[in-house]
């Protein structure tokens, strides 16, 4: 999570942990709810290129 773009772990924060919408973490960036999707995507791809090239560390 640490490697990822601020806005990209902002917005799986904001979604996993506060429980915020595509609408109200769009509203807080000052973005569309469409651009939220697009970070979303790119941070979860991002974090299963990390896991397929480093594994799973904690085995």
């Amino acid at each position: 999570m640490l490697e990822l773009p601020k806005t990209q772990r902002e917005t799986l924060i904001l979604e996993f942990w506060y429980g915020y919408g595509d609408q109200e973490i769009a509203a807080y960036f000052h973005v569309t709810p469409r651009t939220i999707y697009n970070w979303r995507q790119k941070a979860f791809t991002a974090i299963r290129k990390y896991y397929e090239r480093n594994g799973d560390e904690r085995k």
